[in-house]
């Protein structure tokens, strides 16, 4: 993925030298990007309105060229200046980036505005190190931007939303005609509806006529400075006429994978399952001002690999990068972004923080995984993300003397599991009911939800909403419409001895073939074991000395003191895997009536169906599951996509992920195979 190529000659005017053209004006950039994109939308009136509205929480903005990020600086400044930072409701900021800044050109802009560093601060630490594919941006709990990286119209083109306001930015047609093509305005006017709003600080012939044949209103004024004119208007189309807008997308759903239309008969959920993915998806809701009840067939929150006392955030890139290596790298960036926003928020500092961005060490501790990690650094070393460190620099990082080179990755660490399930679970939109264990869902005639439980007296007890979210792990196979997903157990081990018994203290979270994490409570936590299809939860000696076995195969200085008397304790729990090893995350399909529908792929793998059956999927039916042992570092990007997908805003997820998300692939794969 290429870089923007800067020339910083003149620090103030940086110049991109694929197109021979400055960033923003010379005289006042963020002066500029005000008046052109924010007070020609007319933002800080409709934000004052967005304010009063109760019905109405959520405003989205679309940008063609996300550059230095200044035009969104301008946007938050008007957000928060209108009172909205600390609300309930949303912003969301789309832009598009074909030549995004360096890490290190991005922190370079930032230094130009001193009277802004606050903010630019915040984008910084949310910026990505390593940019493909879309990329998520946590500005504040209630503000977002998607950054959607190459060209324009074709990434326009795999959205999914309505905006409320474009910033039609990017270098001058006349150095940049690709960019403003007919595909790109036709993309524009999909993504529109009657009072969306545009601006443009160019007032060129060739952008006018492309706004007019898009349907939209052009209205001149001042431009900003010695800019002569600059354009702005809305969308002129009819409540009518923008339904039958013109639908030109690069890319197309298989009708399979296509989600059902969102209806909605109020904000209220049922949450299936009380562990990370659970409480993750109820907060996630309720923020968003959702009524969630959190139903949990144990005594507690937390009780499966979600109660344990820590976890590492990590991902482990192939030598060659590839689709799924782009949806972790996106997951595990977000992560860090999202753990370190939650501890903000709730105040927990030392050691009782939800997240310690201590590090981490991958290392290689063999050949085959020194050949392979030795790979993917070569392929990610142009990113901020990660450095290839020799056997000498990992000791010296970690504390401890290890024999094997490392990948290391300075902006990760390790959370609380348990702790963090806690806390996001005390929200007060939402109703924990625990020891109820789900017998059956059914549908209301009205389209809701009806879950049925019984509690350890077998006494039966009923939760209604207008939507349910599965994230109950393996276990949600128990359930009819569920049955078919390829939900498979597996079994897990950690272990802790006291950390005074060591030699030393480790400073930083290890991974090799299990993984071990600085001491808490001077306890040092390190495993796990992993067993396929086995469900015990039974602590056993065998597993305690494998864990203790990987642990000191790690370092020598991880073997306890000659005249240590060690006592080791630990706690096994039951994980969720799929048979490609991806999530299920989004509407469940309904398999029954797929098998039916698409019978014809038995004989024929490209058959021709035309549009979808809106009976293939359960309407208002969703599901967040089989994370295995990387929950940690995927539930909270995933569980943003689902929440934006029941909503019907911004998929954050490209058409290829989706896909590979998607339940459906558990009914049409084993049916072109004929294994249905």
């Amino acid at each position: 993925m290429p870089y923007a190529e800067i020339d910083w000659t003149d620090d103030k005017t940086p110049r991109a030298n694929q197109f021979g053209d400055i960033y923003f004006s010379v005289e006042n950039g963020l002066a500029e990007s005000t008046h052109v994109f924010v007070n020609q939308n007319f933002l800080p009136e409709r934000f004052k309105a967005l304010k009063e509205d109760a019905t109405q929480r959520h405003f989205v903005i679309a940008e063609t060229g996300f550059g230095s990020g200044l035009n969104f600086i301008a946007a938050y400044i008007a957000w928060t200046e209108a009172g909205l930072a600390d609300s309930c409701h949303r912003l969301t900021f789309i832009s598009t980036e074909k030549f995004p800044l360096s890490p290190d050109d991005f922190a370079r802009f930032s230094t130009l505005w001193p009277e802004q560093q606050a903010i630019y601060n915040k984008l910084q630490c949310a910026y990505p190190a390593l940019l493909n594919g879309q990329q998520t941006l946590l500005i504040d709990e209630n503000v977002k931007i998607n950054l959607l990286i190459g060209d324009a119209s074709s990434t326009l083109a795999d959205i999914d939303l309505t905006v409320d306001a474009w910033f039609l930015d990017g270098f001058a047609p006349s150095k940049n005609p690709d960019m403003w093509s007919d595909a790109l305005f036709s993309e524009i006017a999909r993504l529109s509806q009657p009072g969306t709003t545009y601006a443009t600080f160019t007032s060129a012939r060739v952008v006018k006529d492309a706004l007019k044949g898009a349907g939209f209103q052009v209205r001149k004024c001042k431009g900003f400075g010695r800019k002569r004119e600059m354009c702005y208007g809305e969308i002129l189309l009819d409540e009518q006429q923008a339904r039958h807008a013109p639908l030109i997308s690069t890319q197309c759903e298989k009708p399979w994978h296509v989600r059902p239309s969102k209806t909605l008969l109020d904000k209220t959920a049922i949450v299936v399952g009380a562990g990370l993915a659970g409480a993750h998806t109820a907060y996630n809701l309720a923020n968003r001002g959702w009524r969630v009840t959190v139903i949990e067939s144990n005594e507690a929150p937390a009780n499966g690999a979600s109660g344990n006392k820590q976890g590492v955030i990590y991902t482990k890139p192939s030598s060659h990068g590839s689709k799924e290596d782009d949806f972790y790298m996106q997951c595990f960036q977000f992560a860090i972004q999202h753990y370190q926003h939650l501890s903000e928020r709730f105040e927990l500092t030392g050691i009782e923080s939800l997240w310690r961005q201590d590090g981490l060490l991958q290392l290689a501790y063999s050949d085959k995984d020194r050949v392979r990690l030795k790979s993917a650094y070569e392929h990610l070393k142009d990113s901020n993300l990660v450095e290839w460190l020799t056997a000498e620099q990992a000791s010296e990082l970690s504390g401890l003397k290890l024999h094997y080179p490392a990948l290391w990755f300075k902006s990760s660490g390790w959370v609380q599991p348990r702790l963090t399930t806690m806390t996001l679970l005390e929200h007060p939109l939402i109703t924990l009911a625990t020891d109820k264990h789900l017998n059956e869902l059914t549908q209301e005639s009205s389209g809701g939800w009806v879950a049925s439980c019984k509690n350890k007296n077998n006494s039966v007890i009923e939760y209604t909403a207008a939507i349910c979210v599965l994230t109950n792990a393996w276990q949600a196979k128990d359930i009819h419409q569920a049955k078919h997903l390829n939900l498979r157990p597996v079994r897990g081990q950690v272990s802790s001895i006291p950390a005074n018994k060591l030699a030393h203290n480790l400073k930083t979270a290890i991974c090799s073939d299990s993984y071990v994490t600085p001491a808490l409570h001077n306890e040092l936590n390190f495993g796990a074991s992993f067993y396929n299809d086995q469900t015990s939860t039974e602590v056993t000696d065998k597993d305690h000395q494998d864990n203790l076995n990987k642990l000191q195969a790690i370092s020598d200085d991880l073997k306890p003191k000659a005249s240590a008397d060690i006592s080791i304790s630990g706690r096994a729990a039951v994980r969720c895997i799929t048979n490609d090893r991806l999530p299920v995350v989004g509407p469940l399909n309904n398999h029954d009536f797929m098998v039916s529908y698409y019978e014809m792929l038995k004989r024929d793998k490209n058959w021709q169906f035309s549009e979808p059956e809106s009976a293939q999927f359960y309407n208002g039916l969703y599901c967040n599951l089989g994370f295995a042992s990387k929950g940690l570092t995927t539930i909270p990007l995933c569980t943003e996509y689902l929440c934006n997908l029941i909503e019907g805003k911004l998929l954050n997820f490209d058409l290829t992920l989706r896909e590979s998300l998607s339940s459906s692939r558990f009914t049409i794969k084993p049916l072109i195979k004929g294994k249905i």
